[in-house]
């Protein structure tokens, strides 16, 4: 294994990896974590006998995301697409008597469910309006971005697993000679 870390040239060792790769290394890792832009959520509520649908890639509308709705026999109730805006809306069926399982495919595997329960279809009244709170709290926890706190700390712990990594090269560098 150690051959292929170092090289010989005129006696000396070499590093193949010289310490501006590990700077680039890090920079190309920290940069590409804007990977929640890519993280899609559906999100339903009831109002007044209808089920309204929002979908997004965080602050991005799904634009003509395939919705499903299953029964909890996994029976197809409904399909659509989501607007220009990301949304999609339908009446409370009839003939409901199970939850709802609302599916969105936004293509390239890009998939998300949120569960209508049958006491949201069926709420009217206060006992609706005390659902809907519920349901918009769960929205924005699920929507919620990192905190500076979060992003800070992650950056220190990678820069902290690099200097441990460093050192140990370093003390072996120096025990094999």
């Amino acid at each position: 294994m150690r051959k292929y870390l170092m090289t010989q040239k005129k006696g000396q060792k070499k590093d193949l990896l010289p310490g501006g790769t590990l700077l680039a290394l890090i920079l190309i890792l920290l940069g590409s974590s804007p990977a929640w832009a890519h993280k899609v959520y559906v999100f339903a509520w009831v109002e007044k006998g209808t089920v309204y649908t929002e979908s997004s890639f965080g602050d991005q509308p799904v634009h003509g995301g395939a919705i499903e709705v299953v029964d909890r026999d996994n029976q197809v109730v409904l399909q659509g697409k989501t607007d220009d805006r990301g949304k999609f809306n339908f009446p409370v069926p009839v003939a409901v008597n199970s939850d709802l399982l609302i599916k969105l495919d936004a293509t390239m595997g890009h998939q998300a469910r949120w569960t209508v329960t049958l006491s949201e279809l069926m709420a009217e009244g206060d006992e609706a309006r005390q659902q809907l709170d519920e349901a918009m709290t769960k929205k924005e926890t699920l929507e919620a971005k990192p905190s500076m706190a979060a992003v800070a700390t992650g950056i220190a712990v990678i820069f902290l697993i690099c200097g441990l990594a460093s050192l140990i090269h370093k003390k072996r560098k120096k025990h094999n000679g």
